[in-house]
């Protein structure tokens, strides 16, 4: 949940990404400002900040210290969407406050949390280094180098919707280090498949544990929709058809106990749910469970 900072004074600041983030801002405010008190509203659109409907998360009175709500808000001077925060500072004036890490974070959040961005910038990037990770090409020096690109789209977006906040270049750096670090163990742990080439799909020859898994599936194949399997030398992973638990893809990967670890992924590479110890037996019985989609008559 995202917090907006409300100003005795009539100011306001925001929205933070993070209770912690906002609570730290007030501190410093209330330190160097006029104010006589700042409360934490929950932000959410069309939500009134101010007046008799509004509900303060925390407040913060000068000399008292945190008072936590659901509260109303104290008396406030007419509320200003310009002009100075807390009377005197800005966030300018406040940014040594924030690190490099900090920024990072929030920049991470905001990009990760926006579906334009994650469509048209993060999701190009991925389908373009997973290509290069399977034809053995993949650089991380170079996936640093797209996501920068990533977090910069992101930072300027950022300072158009939310407040005029300059991102440094280490914070940025930090993010697209984040962003790599986090596609390389998605793509170990099978969580984009589903940017995988379609030359990729389809394939299981040679691969007997793919194989016998596929076989063991049966008639139920037709059922759920499976397709596009793809396998290595312990798993096997498949498409299924549209269902109510927006299952997209599943992985099956043979233990060495011989039970199975069943893995469902969303349409974004996202995991939705993991079942080990799964013996081969049941294995129908936990994929319709996890998807609601029936595999037998």
């Amino acid at each position: 949940m995202r917090f907006e900072l409300i100003y005795s004074t009539g100011g306001h600041g925001g929205p933070y990404a993070s209770e912690g983030e906002a609570k730290r801002w007030a501190e410093a405010l209330l330190k160097g400002g006029k104010d006589s008190w700042i409360a934490l509203v929950p932000y959410e659109r069309d939500m009134p900040f101010t007046g008799p409907k509004a509900r303060a998360a925390w407040i913060l009175h000068r000399g008292k210290g945190w008072e936590k709500g659901p509260r109303p808000l104290p008396n406030v001077r007419a509320y200003a969407f310009e002009g100075d925060v807390s009377g005197s500072l800005s966030h300018k004036d406040l940014e040594f406050h924030v690190s490099d890490e900090e920024d990072a974070e929030e920049l991470t959040l905001f990009a990760d949390n926006t579906g334009e961005l994650y469509e048209k910038s993060w999701k190009p990037i991925a389908k373009k280094l997973v290509t290069e990770k399977l034809a053995g090409r993949y650089s991380r020096e170079d996936a640093i180098e797209l996501f920068l690109e990533h977090a910069d789209c992101a930072a300027a977006r950022y300072q158009r919707e939310i407040e005029r906040h300059r991102f440094s270049e280490q914070a940025k750096l930090n993010a697209a280090k984040d962003w790599a670090d986090h596609f390389e163990t998605q793509f170990k742990t099978g969580e984009l498949l589903w940017l995988y080439p379609k030359d990729y799909r389809a394939n299981l020859n040679g691969l007997d544990v793919a194989n016998e898994i596929w076989r063991q599936l049966g008639r139920a194949r037709v059922m759920i929709g499976a397709k596009d399997p793809m396998g290595d030398k312990d798993s096997l992973t498949f498409k299924v058809g549209a269902n109510p638990k927006r299952v997209k893809w599943i992985k099956i990967r043979l233990d060495p106990s011989d039970t199975y670890t069943v893995r469902f992924v969303d349409s974004k590479g996202r995991p939705l749910y993991e079942v080990d110890g799964i013996y081969a037996d049941n294995l129908l019985h936990v994929i319709e469970m996890h998807t609601g989609l029936r595999t037998s008559l």
